[in-house]
This record gives structure tokens, sequence and C-alpha cells, in this order.
């Protein structure tokens, strides 16, 4: 699986909106959630794994949010809200990454899942931030519709890697939740 989706702003022909459900994970969702990032990321199945055990402890803890979106009962993308206290970032509530099994993107989904969790984020802070490799332009365009504007450019945190392109950190100002 491609790292990020392809960017085309504007495709000629777009497959139909895709009507997934979102809930919050489980750990009944661990086997897929693991596959799904492990293929992303060409890592092993067992270090995936690992990483939803420890996102899912965090968000029983309402330190995180792990969603899934499910189409037919198969499990076709994931999504992650945290907090952060990391040096090199700003202290707060971050999007985490959203990954869509390629045959599932430029549905809404990705779309959705960002709505969810700015959703949640808001009933928590008045901001929301989120990191990006400069290469990803899919990822910023989807945020840019949601109100994202970039605030650091060639961003340096312990931990954080943009393998062949720089970090930047973007932010939203936040509705009050009601």
């Amino acid at each position: 699986m491609a790292l990020f989706a392809d960017y085309v702003p504007t495709p000629s022909v777009r497959p139909p909106p895709a009507r997934a459900a979102l809930r919050p994970a489980t750990r009944d969702d661990l086997p897929a959630l693991a596959a799904l990032r492990a293929e992303r990321d060409g890592i092993p199945l067992d270090e995936a794994t690992a990483t939803f055990e420890w996102q899912l402890a965090r968000a029983t803890s309402d330190r995180a949010q792990v969603l899934v979106a499910v189409v037919d009962r198969v499990t076709v993308a994931y999504a992650v809200a945290e907090l952060l206290a990391r040096e090199g970032l700003p202290s707060g509530w971050y999007r985490g990454g959203v990954v869509v099994a390629p045959a599932w993107r430029r549905r809404g989904i990705g779309a959705a899942l960002t709505r969810e969790r700015l959703h949640w984020i808001a009933r928590r802070a008045t901001r929301a931030h989120y990191f990006v490799n400069e290469r990803n332009r899919a990822s910023m365009d989807l945020h840019a519709a949601f109100g994202f504007r970039e605030i650091l450019r060639d961003l340096k945190a312990p931990g954080l890697t943009f393998t062949n392109g720089i970090g930047l950190l973007f932010a939203v100002e936040l509705p009050a939740a009601g």
C-alpha cells in the first residue's frame, strides 16, 4: 500500500461515495487495524498490533480515540486522535494518521473520519493540530477543507520522521462543542 494517497486534486472519474459506518475501535478490531497499518507502513504485523494495543489502552483513559470505518462488516479504514505532550510540538490534541485501504480511497471516508475526530476533540479543547510530510498533498487538501492552516515548516521532534520530505505542523481553532 502506498504511504499516502496519490495526489489527484480533481480526478476525472470518482468512485461512488462509500457508506461507511464509523465507530470507536475495540479489541475485536485489533487484527484489521494491525493489518492495515502493517501493509501501509511495511512493518511486521506484531509491531502494528503492539501499537494498536497501546492506542486502545490510551483510548480507555480518554487520552486517545481510535475510530474505524466499516463497509459491509469489513474494516476499510482507521483514524486516531490523541493528546500529545512531546518535545518540539505544542502540547495538545492531535489528529493522528488516517489510513484508508486503497480500494476505498477518495470516497469520503477520510473526510468523515476527520470530521468525527474534530467533533470529539472540540469537546475537550479549542484547538486541534496535525503534522504531515510536505509531500502528502492529499492530506493537506483534506485538512484545508476543515480550516487547518500551516503554523510551522520543517518540524523537528524526537521520534518523528518525514521520509523524503520535511514535516509541516498545522492547526485549526475549534468552535465550542455544545
